[in-house]
């Protein structure tokens, strides 16, 4: 894979493609230099930061929604999580966790959590929506004890929250890292710029990983991206049009690629510490492109 972010590109060459098919001719001359250090941040949102003092409904069947605003960054890729502050009238009852429609776990409740529990569930990252609010559905199903006054019911607590882990404070750039793909190439929100260099003729199989890469990017970006596709006066196109962009495609049909190796200090046939690459060998690196 070789992108060409604004700020830098990661590079990925496998031989059986998944950014760039076909074996890599190319590999690091010296070690690269490591990556700055960054620290994960966290956003917590309440019910009562939200002004609600919490929710509540009566019935047996009860569910109490929450809309959290989305997250302020990029999501890490784990360490987001829901807790619920609740109660419930007493008895044999269960409660079921939902976030964006999506049921991540359901809890059997007693007596014993009547006067009060709490309840915190993971939330993996492709649940969140990053372009708008999160909705918490907690669905209690509430089967009364005999012989008390009070009918069922189920409340939320001020307490209840959504925590959002980040890669970064919000506000900050993301890492251009490996792990916080598809982050810096593309931002969050509405969908964004997104160049496509393919070869001249690209083949089914480059069309079919290109349209891989594209869902993918914008199903991990949040709010789609915009691909626009480019076979012709790519170099022309990368120097001038400012769009972060992917290229797809076999070494020797995509010459760009290696030109973004190339600008990376690599040289041919030598590993990062300068061992032997083979033409059957993977890679797998992080690279500035010379258009940045």
């Amino acid at each position: 894979m070789a992108g060409v972010p604004s700020r830098g590109s990661f590079v990925r060459c496998l031989t059986a493609g998944v950014f760039l098919a076909g074996t890599c001719a190319w590999a690091a001359a010296a070690p690269p230099a490591r990556a700055a250090a960054f620290v994960e941040s966290a956003q917590e949102v309440t019910l009562r930061a939200l002004g609600a003092p919490g929710v509540d409904a009566s019935g047996s069947a009860v569910t109490l929604a929450v809309a959290f605003p989305p997250p302020a960054g990029p999501l890490a890729p784990a360490g987001s999580f829901a807790r619920l502050f609740f109660a419930h009238s007493p008895g044999a009852s269960s409660v079921t966790l939902v976030v964006n429609g999506r049921p991540l776990t359901t809890v059997g409740l007693s007596d014993a959590t009547a006067g009060g529990g709490v309840l915190e569930v993971r939330v993996p990252p492709a649940t969140l929506h990053r372009d708008r609010p999160n909705v918490l559905d907690a669905r209690f199903v509430l089967r009364p004890s005999g012989g008390g006054s009070a009918g069922p019911f189920a409340r939320l607590g001020p307490q209840t929250l959504m925590h959002y882990q980040l890669f970064v404070p919000p506000g900050e750039e993301p890492p251009s890292l490996l792990e916080a793909f598809p982050f810096p190439l593309v931002r969050g929100g509405t969908p964004a710029r997104l160049g496509l260099v393919l070869p001249s003729a690209p083949s089914d199989s480059d069309l079919a990983v290109a349209l891989r890469l594209v869902a993918d990017t914008g199903r991990r970006a949040g709010g789609g991206v915009a691909p626009e596709v480019v076979t012709a006066g790519a170099e022309g196109w990368l120097r001038s049009s400012g769009v972060p962009a992917l290229l797809v495609g076999p070494l020797g049909r995509l010459p760009l690629a290696a030109a973004v190796l190339r600008g990376a200090g690599f040289s041919p046939a030598l590993g990062p510490a300068g061992e032997s690459v083979g033409r059957d060998d993977g890679l797998l690196v992080r690279a500035r492109s010379p258009w940045d």
